[in-house]
């Protein structure tokens, strides 16, 4: 199975550096929000229009705990129902559950999926420094998903400023991988650098999702095509 680069990309030019560098996947996010910090309409337009159909697009929502339950304050919402955007013109959808540890989080995010997955498939989320977070542990998240019948799901970092996934969060990361059903398939983020690159191959997710690894000054800079190409070579290479 081919591992695929995701690159979260804030606008429609850095969607374009991101797919020429060799993204297979493009994301987007405002990374100054935090780790799945929204996009405005206006940059998911641009990214929308800048890819054009030639890669899959995903978009991340921020937190739960930060919409309401109509999730009439959700930007991507907003953005999907004005412009009646088809299925699979997006992808995927992701949504944090930081601060949900001690709320319903269970029945909002199955209202947030039922809602979503008219537009884009639901992913899971899960964050390895859950506990710092303040949410949910991965393994009851994937036991929701299963029930849910969610096929992916993505481990990252709330804090980037806590470590990696393949470093701090490594047990963490192993204990979730061995509670996913056979049939879901996950993604791996978390500030996963150029150097943990061989080590995140041997994980067997599907999808290795960087930000600050494809820009020249850290996740708020720009995309930097040289950054991607590199990062894109190596995850390929030996495939």
């Amino acid at each position: 199975m081919t591992i695929k680069l995701l690159v979260s990309v804030r606008n429609g030019i850095e969607a374009e550096v991101a797919f020429a560098g060799g993204a297979d996947v493009i994301d987007v996010k405002e990374p100054s929000r935090g780790s799945l910090g929204a996009a405005s309409s206006e940059s998911i337009s641009e990214v929308i229009r800048a890819i054009d159909g030639r890669c899959p697009i995903s978009v991340a929502m921020g937190e739960l705990h930060e919409q309401d339950r109509s999730m009439t304050k959700a930007i991507p919402f907003e953005f999907l129902s004005h412009y009646s955007v088809p299925h699979g013109v997006i992808r995927f959808a992701k949504i944090g559950l930081a601060h949900m540890a001690h709320r319903d989080w269970q029945a909002a995010w199955s209202d947030w999926a039922d809602r979503v997955q008219r537009t884009a498939d639901p992913i899971a989320v899960c964050y390895l420094d859950w506990q710092a977070a303040g949410a949910p542990s991965p393994c009851d998240i994937i036991a929701h998903a299963a029930g849910q019948q969610v096929t992916g799901v993505l481990f990252d970092t709330h804090n980037k400023q806590l470590g990696s996934s393949l470093t701090r969060w490594r047990d963490e990361l192993c204990a979730a991988v061995a509670q996913l059903q056979p049939w879901q398939w996950f993604a791996l983020a978390g500030s996963v650098s150029l150097s943990e690159l061989d080590a995140a191959k041997r994980t067997g997710a599907r999808l290795i999702a960087v930000r600050g690894a494809a820009c020249g000054q850290g996740r708020e800079s720009a995309i930097e095509l040289d950054a991607v190409r590199k990062f894109a070579e190596q995850l390929h290479a030996d495939a």
